[in-house]
């Protein structure tokens, strides 16, 4: 246990958020090269969304980067004004992986029109090389089921 090295939990979770924050920025400015530098890129990489009108999972870089490009390639000219706001961090550092969950709550203008969605944010990151990356992005819509819009079902 003596010879093992201390690791820095607050400053490993602070990066976390930097990357994190970063992966999120990079997407919305569809920043294709600096959100790649976010993400592990094999085999293992996962993307998750949950909303309303889809699932929708990928697992595997060959997979989820045709996404990423698509995304970042669109005409998003609809869409100003974003704002994100990350709260509620729960993190969990274990050596070279960790877990991160958080709300996150983005205003945006749609044509104009102000509009605001809240989401439940999962991420698994892996340290490479000294640098996290985010290996597994789940993102959950929680809109529609705020404000009584989806009733809980008892069984």
């Amino acid at each position: 246990m003596g010879c093992q090295e201390k690791i820095d939990i607050k400053a490993e979770k602070e990066a976390i958020k930097a990357v994190i924050t970063e992966e999120t920025s990079a997407f919305l400015a569809q920043d294709l090269v600096s959100l790649l530098k976010t993400l592990t890129m094999d085999e293992n990489s996962v993307y998750i969304r949950v909303d309303s009108k889809e699932y929708r999972e990928m697992i595997g870089w060959d997979k989820i980067y045709p996404y990423y490009k698509k995304s970042a390639t669109s005409d998003w000219s609809d869409y100003s004004d974003y704002k994100v706001s990350k709260t509620n961090w729960f993190i969990e550092v274990f050596n070279e992986a960790a877990l991160a969950i958080f709300d996150q709550t983005m205003s945006f203008k749609l044509n104009g029109e102000p509009m605001k969605t809240h989401s439940k944010e999962i991420r698994v990151l892996k340290k490479i090389k000294g640098d996290w990356k985010v290996q597994m992005v789940e993102w959950i819509d929680m809109s529609s089921f705020e404000e009584g819009e989806v009733k809980e079902k008892e069984f």
